[in-house]
């Protein structure tokens, strides 16, 4: 009888022949991307804008740019003396343009129509950025509107109402998506013990006490005490902005000096902790396993994403194979593990039916007893490696991903030089290594394992674990 092909030579074929050409390929679009990137790096600059760090990409192959605003500090700061949590850093971003002195919401969101701006904040616990980009015919009068905003937005009382209701209706209607409630819940149990844990937008308790005057004390703080960096990409012409950002902005000179920064450090579980939300009428089970790490767990970016891919990265991962393939127990699977400054996640992510419940568990059992033994083929290692190298290049075809790839790396204090370095530190990483990864952050016997689904569930999970029921509520 002939023997059974596995997934991946199903995928690859059995033969060097075929596997070679995988190689191939993925060496082709390796060395396409470093004689790229060799180009790029010569036209990244740093910058000093009276006091100012600024990162300028020179990107001349359209007329186009994109601006980045990087505050090192986040949600974090919105811890206030007397009153605690008070969620205003994200709202405040959100509500810059709702009006200022001289503008209306309407004229000012006609007048950054008009000039093509596509803008947005983005904040976190750690750091938050201000970001908008259009045309480079636009740039000035963008610059000078958003310039303007930063320094006079009055956050109207009607407007601020209107954001608090809208948030709080939001909230209240999370149980009506379920995946996206299991991650909330899950974020929260899984950070449990550190600064992190608490959601950067607040619960309906905390938006209650946000008001005009709270905003416009968070921006006046951003402003003047929170470290900046800017990112910008473009042609030269984009460095006509500098006085616009230093005299408009009233950003420059050595104030704003303030830097977020904490020290988590992790502390082992001695064994997985269950939790079950009981949500009436949810027609799936929805399961997030995870756990938070700390410095001490820091491993270098390339085998730290790589586990993630062979784990949960994309169809032919391990968990997609063993769980969705052959098994039929989940439409998708998927695994991250991921870090910032002070700070990592590792999780999976995963639902199914509630009758497959025992045999998923059962299954992820088996799988990760295997996986952290190293009991995969050497093909298998390979070809994931093989596609993280391949499809790196691809990420950076816009400019604004190199923008946010170079924040990224600036703000978890990385050496920039990893952009382009990155396939050939995948190249060198090796099964032992990923492995060791994995054995360090995916333990199943270190993880907290997060349900939600219909109350009628909870018998199932019984021979599973000790589930605790936590109520939804709680979390919103």
């Amino acid at each position: 009888m002939a023997k059974k092909q596995t997934i991946v030579e199903r995928v690859f074929g059995r033969g060097k022949v075929m596997m070679g050409r995988i190689i191939t390929l993925w060496s082709v679009l390796f060395f396409a991307w470093g004689a790229s990137w060799a180009q790029t790096e010569e036209r990244i600059k740093r910058l000093d804008w009276n006091g100012i760090e600024v990162v300028w990409i020179e990107d001349n192959r359209l007329p186009l740019y994109n601006v980045v605003f990087y505050f090192a500090d986040g949600a974090l700061s919105d811890q206030v003396e007397g009153r605690g949590m008070v969620p205003s850093t994200e709202m405040m971003f959100s509500l810059l343009d709702r009006g200022t002195n001289s503008y209306s919401f309407k004229e000012i969101s006609d007048n950054l129509e008009f000039y093509g701006t596509n803008y947005r904040p983005y904040v976190t616990h750690e750091y938050s950025t201000y970001s908008y980009s259009g045309l480079m015919k636009d740039i000035i009068p963008a610059s000078k509107m958003i310039c303007h905003l930063f320094r006079d937005a009055t956050y109207p009382r009607d407007e601020v109402d209107n954001a608090k209701q809208l948030a709080i209706s939001g909230k209240n209607n999370m149980v009506r998506a379920p995946d996206a409630l299991a991650s909330r819940v899950f974020r929260e149990l899984s950070l449990s013990g550190s600064s992190y844990n608490y959601p950067f937008d607040g619960k309906i308790k905390d938006i209650k006490k946000i008001d005009r005057d709270e905003l416009q004390t968070k921006l006046k703080y951003f402003n003047q005490k929170v470290y900046k960096k800017i990112y910008i990409a473009g042609p030269s012409d984009i460095l006509q902005i500098k006085n616009i950002i230093n005299d408009e902005c009233g950003w420059q000179g050595r104030g704003g000096r303030f830097i977020r920064s904490g020290n988590y450090r992790q502390s082992k579980r001695e064994k997985s902790e269950y939790y079950f939300i009981p949500v009436k009428g949810a027609t799936a089970a929805y399961v997030r396993i995870g756990s938070l790490f700390g410095k001490e767990n820091f491993f270098e970016l390339a085998p730290l994403e790589l586990s993630s891919t062979f784990l949960g990265g994309g169809f032919t991962s391990k968990l997609m194979q063993e769980i969705r393939v052959k098994r039929g127990l989940s439409y998708g699977i998927s695994a991250f593990a991921a870090r910032q400054k002070d700070y990592g996640r590792v999780g999976i992510v995963v639902s199914t039916d509630n009758a497959k419940i025992p045999e998923l568990f059962s299954s992820l059992k088996d799988v990760f007893a295997e996986v952290l033994q190293g009991k995969f083929s050497e093909r298998e290692f390979k070809a994931a490696r093989g596609y993280l190298m391949g499809s790196y290049a691809f990420r950076f075809e816009q400019s604004s991903a190199y923008i946010n790839q170079l924040l990224y790396l600036d703000h978890i204090g990385a050496d920039a030089s990893l952009v382009y370095q990155f396939p050939a530190m995948t190249k060198k990483t090796t099964k032992k290594e990923m492995v060791e990864v994995l054995k360090k952050l995916f333990s199943l016997n270190q993880q907290v394992i997060v349900v939600l689904g219909d109350p009628s569930l909870s018998t199932i999970l019984k021979p599973i674990g000790d589930f605790k029921a936590v109520d939804f509520n709680d979390f919103l």
